[in-house]
């Protein structure tokens, strides 16, 4: 992202886009794939959303952020418990962003960093 003309740092992004869904099945599968992944889990109108870094669960710097259908944002620390309330049907979007700070070039743009980001949608019905 090259953010060079109003005077921001430049990061290499790397995303992660991720939904689960169930096939014939209500049973959850918990099986992480992804270098940055997220599994979420629902009782009633709370959501829980856990994040994982190469397939161990984050510690409680992290911050995730969640996205409503109204395109709300909420951000939670991993030490809140992770816990949203649904306020409505539609698609959910969980964020979580890592930056490893190592330098390089791409393309003839420099950059600070890579930006790892997961995307999970969530569909509420």
């Amino acid at each position: 992202m090259d953010r060079s003309a109003i005077k921001g740092k430049n990061v290499r992004p790397v995303d992660f886009p991720c939904a689960g869904y169930n096939v014939e099945s209500k049973a959850k599968a918990f099986i992480l794939y992804q270098f940055l992944d997220i599994v979420t889990s629902k009782k009633e109108k709370l959501v829980l959303v856990k994040a994982f870094k190469e397939n161990v669960q984050v510690d409680s710097t992290t911050k995730l952020r969640v996205f409503n259908p109204e395109n709300w944002e909420k951000s939670l620390s991993v030490n809140e418990k992770g816990v949203f309330m649904q306020t409505m049907k539609g698609l959910y979007i969980n964020r979580h962003d890592w930056t490893e700070p190592k330098s390089g070039n791409y393309k003839g743009v420099a950059f600070s960093g890579f930006r790892y980001r997961c995307n999970y949608c969530l569909l509420v019905e």
